[in-house]
């Protein structure tokens, strides 16, 4: 009788523990093709990303060498519940979790679910870096590791000095 509780109990109180270790990823981010690893069909993407305790909405607008520009918009919670989304008119699913400083997103896309990515991002200790490790589980591709760089905040010292 007490395990049935205390096993929910225990894992409930293990992901809030992740979640709190977790750094806030709250900004946009504008990728870094240089210090990008196996980023050559992308051309340029940039992400923003509102970061809450229990949810997280990331908007992303990639464009790839050859194709259209896609731009995806993703949110939901923190705690692995799946959460429905519409990817190029064909349904799909996201699920996302903190897996102590990183974020792991697993989204399910295609009429059946047949295309499986998983997305962990991890932010640099000073805060400027946000590094993206997106791994294409089916159909099976080579790793790409993707580095985003902080965008300065509207009337911040950066965003002032770039305007001068």
């Amino acid at each position: 009788m007490y395990f049935r509780f205390s096993v929910p109990l225990l894992l409930a109180a293990g992901l809030a523990a992740a979640a709190g270790d977790s750094p806030d990823l709250t900004g946009g981010w504008e990728l870094d093709a240089a210090r990008s690893q196996n980023a050559a069909r992308i051309k340029s993407s940039s992400l923003t990303i509102e970061h809450k305790p229990d949810r997280i909405r990331i908007q992303e607008s990639a464009v790839p060498v050859s194709g259209k520009p896609d731009n995806t918009q993703l949110d939901c919670g923190t705690l692995g519940k799946p959460c429905d989304f519409v990817d190029d008119g064909q349904p799909a699913q996201v699920t996302m979790w903190h897996n102590g400083a990183t974020l792991v997103v697993m989204e399910l896309r295609g009429k059946n679910h047949e295309n499986v990515i998983k997305r962990r991002f991890s932010l640099s200790a000073d805060g400027k870096l946000l590094t993206e490790e997106l791994i294409r589980i089916t159909p099976t591709e080579k790793a790409e590791t993707l580095v985003f760089t902080r965008k300065p905040q509207p009337g911040s010292k950066e965003a002032v000095s770039q305007v001068r």
